[in-house]
């Protein structure tokens, strides 16, 4: 089965744009010490959802990891447009963790 094409934002007519996050909205308690930026990949289809989640080389603990995947693939989006036709695009964000302060 042929991998899917996602267009890249300088391919688009309309880049896709943020509708709504529905990821983990709850604070998480991520281990980490001091985490470095991530770079994160979003595969999105026609319809504005997010099909898959990549995430660039990183030194994160797996909690960060899920944290990350979990909180991008609720999120909506406007979907990319190739002319006046919504196509299947990707986004690529840079993330930032603040470590938090467990609370006892």
């Amino acid at each position: 089965m042929p991998e899917l094409h996602y267009f890249p934002p300088e391919e688009l007519s309309v880049k896709p744009q943020i509708l709504s996050d529905a990821g983990s909205s709850e604070p998480t308690f991520i281990p980490d010490i001091l985490p470095l930026p991530v770079l994160v990949q979003l595969l999105i289809n026609e319809q504005g959802g997010v099909d898959r989640v990549i995430l660039g080389e990183n030194f994160l603990s797996d909690t960060a990891k899920k944290y990350i995947v979990e909180s991008f693939s609720g999120m909506k989006f406007s979907p990319g447009m190739l002319g006046p036709t919504p196509v299947r695009s990707q986004l690529q964000i840079v993330v930032s963790l603040d470590p938090t302060i467990p609370v006892n």
